[in-house]
């Protein structure tokens, strides 16, 4: 078992912000001016519903933020030089994945939330200045920001994974990918589900979850049940909840660990 050192996980991270640290003020700007835009156009609408809450376009430009850096984590395996560069760095192969996994995941999380919350008083002074409608206020804390966590790192745990493995154009052969495990991962669904068919009451439906904990419907529809809660569907929610990410990070190590000179 590797030893791990907090304080060369804290040196390895700090070594990674300031070097890549124009470029992610470069990407954090982008895509705040992106955002303004987007409002701006919405502001044109009768209902312009995204100044009243902000939530749901934070969540898409986290999920864009939090992505395309995932797909950039293990700048040095591009090259050869820069590979053996980084491999011969005084750290353990487990505190090179935890550093760049903490700080892709966590610190990307953390410093875009901020940056999103200042930002939205830009946002705001531009609606109260140039536009007479209601506008809301960003709330970091709101249910649906922090239930959405989980299911962002997941995504960018599999675009690290990625960056770990592929050497060239991480980000989008990682997206291909995802793309066929995805119709994968649907079709299991849909297969175990049909299992179950069979045991359902006549004329009972079921309502497509994909055995993800972060759906939320209140009540149920008439003659309908989820497929949470079937076997199968539990089966795969426990899969996707509580092993995927484990999975994903012990991959990522032993990927990096084969990259040892």
């Amino acid at each position: 078992m590797e030893n791990i050192n907090l304080n060369r996980v804290f040196l390895l991270m700090k070594k990674d912000v300031l070097e890549n640290i124009k470029a992610i003020s470069i990407a954090y700007i982008s895509v705040i001016g992106i955002v303004l835009f987007i409002l701006l156009m919405d502001a044109q609408k009768i209902n312009a519903h995204l100044w009243i809450d902000f939530n749901q376009i934070f969540q898409m430009s986290m999920m864009f933020v939090g992505v395309s850096i995932a797909g950039m984590a293990f700048t040095n395996f591009r090259t050869k030089e820069l590979t053996t560069t980084y491999l011969t760095l005084p750290a353990s192969n487990l505190e090179k994945t935890i550093s760049q996994i903490l700080l892709v995941t966590f610190g990307t999380i953390i410093s875009y939330t901020f940056v999103f919350f200042i930002s939205q008083f830009l946002f705001i002074a531009i609606g109260k200045v140039f536009y007479t409608m209601e506008i809301g206020f960003f709330n970091p804390f709101a249910k649906e920001n922090v239930e959405n966590v989980y299911f962002l790192i997941i995504a960018q745990s599999i675009f690290i994974l990625g960056a770990s493995y592929f050497k060239k154009q991480a980000i989008f052969k990682t997206g291909v990918v995802l793309f066929i495990l995805g119709f994968v991962y649907f079709g299991l669904w849909g297969y175990l589900i049909s299992l179950n068919l069979d045991n359902l009451p006549p004329n009972v439906g079921v309502i497509a979850d994909f055995g993800m904990s972060n759906t939320h419907i209140n009540g149920h529809a008439p003659n309908t049940i989820y497929s949470r809660e079937l076997w199968s569907g539990r089966i795969l929610e426990i899969f996707f909840t509580y092993l995927l990410l484990p999975i994903l990070w012990i991959a990522t190590y032993f990927n990096v660990k084969e990259k040892e000179v």
